[in-house]
């Protein structure tokens, strides 16, 4: 069986989530929505471990593809989360915005880190790590927080950091690929 037949399902469930997650998001119908891209996030992790497992040649662009886009939609994941929790007025248990907001990228860290752990995708976190710069940004920017918090700041700069040692990492234990391949993966079980 290839690769391609490998993750041809999983590949086909993808895009229907991803169908359905547009559309519901499009909608405004956010918990919906955050159901859909959770199940989408899954199916393209599930993808992504599946490339690494089967893959014996040192083909790239497979593991590349997936890997970032299997980033950026964990970073969407977050983001549709905490939009969902802001539609429905989650009050944060009296703790503040920048506080919560803190605790909420240092958690998408260390659960990237679990999918890093599981996928061993060198490329997974860069795509986390660009919208944690985007976010350090726009917290300082004129046209977005002009530095209102302090701590919020440091915290993505922080996770800029981690993300991106933890990629390069990873890129060191695959021997300066991708993704192993399961020749290599093999070799060490």
């Amino acid at each position: 069986m290839t690769l391609i037949d490998e993750i041809s399902f999983l590949f086909w469930l993808s895009c229907a989530l991803n169908i359905v997650w547009i559309v519901s998001f499009s909608y405004n119908l956010i918990g919906l929505s955050t159901i859909f891209i959770f199940a989408f996030l899954i199916v393209m992790v599930l993808i992504v471990e599946r490339i690494g497992k089967i893959q014996t040649s040192r083909r790239f662009l497979l593991p590349i593809t997936f890997g970032l886009y299997s980033g950026w939609l964990f970073i969407a994941t977050v983001v549709n989360i905490a939009a969902g929790l802001v539609k429905a007025e989650w009050g944060r248990f009296g703790i503040s915005a920048e506080i919560w907001s803190s605790v909420i990228l240092l958690v998408a860290v260390g659960l990237m880190l679990l999918v890093l752990l599981k996928t061993k995708n060198a490329l997974f976190p860069i795509p986390i790590a660009w919208a944690y710069f985007g976010i350090y940004n726009f917290l300082l920017a004129p046209e977005g927080f002009q530095g209102k918090y302090s701590l919020l700041p440091n915290v993505a700069l922080i996770g800029i950091v981690l993300l991106i040692g933890l990629s390069a990492i990873q890129f060191y234990k695959n021997k300066y690929m991708v993704m192993p391949s399961a020749l290599d993966q093999n070799k060490l079980a």
